[in-house]
Formats: structure tokens, sequence, C-alpha cells
């Protein structure tokens, strides 16, 4: 029996000792990977380019060229007229429901989306992934994410939406592994559900803003400009009109061709007639 015990003793000590080894190389690898892990929001994105970022977790790409695209990029944006038009966005199918975006939430968001969408050319998509706060201030805010393509073509800046209120960042800091997002598709139609007042809505998750639209126009009531600066000021407002009068026979269409109730077409023709 003793002579038993001797002998298994070397080969118990050596498969202890393999074990522990592998417990540290483990520990090693999995503490060098979470202190050189930063938050990439299209980690598993082909042929990216990262050209704006904000924060921990906002981030704004450059999709790789598509040779069958023809979007109207580059083309430079107002960022305010981005804020505007973002600050229509509500966060489900139902106009009651609340903003996507603070006023400082958008404003962020468009200056990253100026900026992407005048480095873009017209075979690539802008990747967008950011964060909105719930809830609270500081610590107390729950962040979430949304996450899209844009994309200018005849209709204006499209923005279609791959996820919406994405609860994140618990998981991520927990395992530090990249989450993999959708960035939405021209061809299907994600879970995101969108109401806009203004932007055209293409599908649910598909919103279309004619570049017009960005542009506030300027009423009666304001100071009167003149020479060039009058000029200039029916020119916008002429361009603003004639977008909002192709929306409107837009939607009359829609509903002709029975895509939409009468309900809903006279609830979105009010929307927009409101704006003027």
């Amino acid at each position: 029996m003793k002579r038993l015990l001797r002998a298994g003793v070397p080969s118990f000590a050596r498969s202890v000792a393999t074990v522990m080894t592998c417990i540290a190389m483990s520990t090693a690898s999995i503490d060098a990977g979470a202190a050189s892990t930063e938050f990439s929001a299209c980690s598993r994105c082909a042929g990216v380019a990262l050209v704006w970022s904000d924060g921990d977790y906002d981030q704004i790409y450059l999709a790789a060229p598509v040779k069958d695209l023809a979007s109207q990029h580059p083309k430079e944006l107002s960022p305010e007229g981005l804020t505007h038009a973002l600050l229509k966005l509500k966060r489900s199918g139902d106009e009651k429901a609340e903003p996507v975006f603070s006023p400082q939430q958008a404003r962020k968001f468009a200056d990253g989306l100026a900026a992407a969408l005048a480095k873009a050319n017209s075979r690539q998509d802008v990747l967008f992934f950011v964060t909105t706060s719930r809830g609270g201030t500081g610590w107390f805010a729950e962040r979430r994410g949304y996450s899209g393509r844009a994309f200018i073509d005849d209709r204006g800046l499209n923005l279609i939406f791959g996820g919406a209120e994405l609860d994140f960042i618990g998981q991520y800091l927990g395992t530090k592994r990249q989450p993999t997002f959708d960035f939405g598709s021209r061809e299907s139609i994600s879970a995101v559900s969108l109401y806009a007042s203004g932007p055209s809505l293409q599908r649910r998750d598909w919103v279309a803003i004619p570049l017009a639209m960005m542009n506030k126009p300027r009423h009666a009531t304001s100071q009167p400009s003149h020479g060039a600066e009058a000029r200039k000021a029916a020119v916008t407002d002429e361009q603003y009109y004639a977008a909002q009068e192709v929306r409107l026979r837009r939607l009359r269409s829609l509903m002709e061709q029975d895509l939409i109730t009468r309900d809903e077409y006279e609830r979105k023709r009010k929307s927009i007639l409101e704006e003027w």
C-alpha cells in the first residue's frame, strides 16, 4: 500500500502543477485582455474607418466601399440643421412617445454625423453608434445605445436604425467582450420602430429627411432683410416649401395605394402642416 501511494504522489503532484499553470496562464490572459481592450462598436466590421468618437462609447465609422452604391457623398451639412431634424425622432411608432435625443445629445450626434458625411465617398455608408441618457443625471442616468447607418440620396438624409434602447454597458464592463450591433440594412427591416414628426418614414426603422427641411424657414414676423440677404431668405423659403409639397404628395400617394390608413394619413398630414 505504501509503495502504491509513493508511486502515485509524483503523478498527482504533476497533475496539480499542470492545472495550476493553466489557471495562471488563463488568468494572465484575461487580465491582459481586459487591460488592453477598448470599446469598439464595430469590432467585427470589415474595412471600416473610425472618423469620430465622443466619450467612451459614441462612435461613427465610414463603411467599406460597396461598388453598386451611388450616394450623394461627400456632402457638407449644417450641424444646426441636423440637430433640428434629429429632435423630430421619437422612440416608438407613436407621436406621444419621448424624443430619441435630448437637444444636447442631438447636437453631439449631429456634429459627428456632419463630419462623417463630409468625408464619405459615393460608395460608402456612414455607420453610427450613439448613446442617450434616461432617468436621471450623471452616475444615476441609464445609458442606452442606438445603432444604424446614414447616407444621402434624392430623398435627402436617410437614417436606418438597426438597434434602439440597447442596454449594453453592464455586459461589456463585466466581460470586456466587444458587443455586436446591428447597423441596419436597406434590404431587410429591423425590430426598431420610430415615429418621425417631420421627416418621412420609409419604413418603421428608416427615416428620410429632405435636405431643405434642415433649414428652418424665416417667417413674416422676423426682422426684414434687404438686398442679397432678402433674396437668400426667399430661396431658402422656396426650397423648404417645395420639400413640404413633395412630402404631402408622397403621403397622399401612400394612402391611395392602401399602404397607410386614412387616420394615419390625416395624423401625419397634420404634423407636417403644423411645422408651417
